[in-house]
């Protein structure tokens, strides 16, 4: 079955683009982060179709009074998950990933 879904142009316009509804995934989790670690490889429970996705990643830490502020990289994707990396090892074992994955159309 085929959607139609309201994308974005690189005019800054908007335009509707017809998608198989089966081709569209979502993913999100929370992946915890052992204390030391600069780099996290999350696996999916299932694999998507392709590599064609993005990630929104984010740290998360509700323990530590004053946690560490960290870009995330994407460095790697597969169909089968994704590799996150940091500028520097985590200072406690009380953060996590959370993520969202969702194709780009």
């Amino acid at each position: 079955m085929a959607r139609n879904l309201l994308t974005r142009d690189s005019a800054n316009g908007y335009r509707q683009k017809q998608v198989l509804f089966d081709a569209l995934y979502l993913r999100s989790n929370i992946a915890p982060i052992s204390s030391g670690q600069a780099t996290l490889t999350v696996t999916f429970t299932s694999t998507v179709p392709d590599t064609n996705y993005t990630v929104a990643a984010n740290f998360q830490n509700t323990t530590d009074t004053n946690p560490q502020f960290q870009p995330i990289t994407i460095t790697a994707k597969t169909t089968g998950g994704f590799t996150a990396k940091w500028n520097a090892n985590t200072d406690t074992a009380n953060y996590s990933l959370t993520y969202q994955i969702m194709p780009l159309v």
